[in-house]
């Protein structure tokens, strides 16, 4: 058994050590993978994963069905992305698996757009900073809620609000409840991590 040396990659990451003991995961080579597997290496990149207007649960009885396989492939390569050094595509993957047994051309364009966005994004990744840096990411931490009730199609939007203004308010003391116990949680987690307490975690309402 020989010594080769601190890791550089493992099962498609890239490992990057910086003069300050920061630690970089990446996936750039993974991405130009999967990339060409799908014929996307001469895309235009995409600024986003999913564009804000894009809705997939509307009705798409009058759109033509995509490919499975293909469909499906796509989102198990972004899936691995998502998991291992990728958390900036979490919501658009957990999306598009909705419909991996019902996908329009409509879930395809969406898919395509996630892989685009990765082409312009290739080396972002996970940065885990070092001793002498880690007092500069107390702010690491944040929190943002949704204010386009998560993106819900029009009618159960309107079904919401519908609802008497007393039960409406209930709901919402109820998921403000929910949201702060989520915060508090993660909070406690940093906190152990880090080894002691910081201050109030920040939020954005997006």
């Amino acid at each position: 058994m020989s010594n080769l040396g601190p890791a550089k990659q493992f099962l498609g990451l890239e490992i990057a050590r910086l003069p300050d003991g920061s630690i970089i995961l990446s996936q750039r080579t993974y991405i130009d993978s999967i990339l060409r597997r799908f014929h996307m290496e001469d895309a235009n990149s995409a600024p986003t994963p999913l564009h804000h207007k894009t809705r997939l649960d509307i009705d798409m009885s009058r759109d033509r069905e995509a490919d499975s396989a293909m469909y499906q492939a796509i989102v198990g390569s972004l899936m691995y992305a998502d998991t291992s050094t990728r958390p900036d595509i979490a919501y658009a993957v957990a999306a598009l698996s909705r419909y991996n047994t019902k996908r329009y051309i409509t879930h395809m364009a969406a898919a395509n757009r996630v892989l685009r966005y990765l082409k312009g994004t290739k080396d972002v990744g996970l940065v885990f900073p070092g001793r002498s840096t880690s007092e500069a990411y107390t702010d690491i931490l944040r929190g943002y809620t949704d204010s386009d009730f998560a993106g819900e199609s029009g009618s159960k939007v309107a079904r919401q609000l519908l609802l008497s203004s007393t039960r409406r308010a209930h709901r919402l003391a109820v998921e403000e409840t929910i949201a702060c116990r989520d915060i508090d949680y993660r909070s406690r987690v940093c906190s152990l991590l880090r080894g002691h307490t910081q201050g109030p975690m920040p939020h954005t309402a997006a």
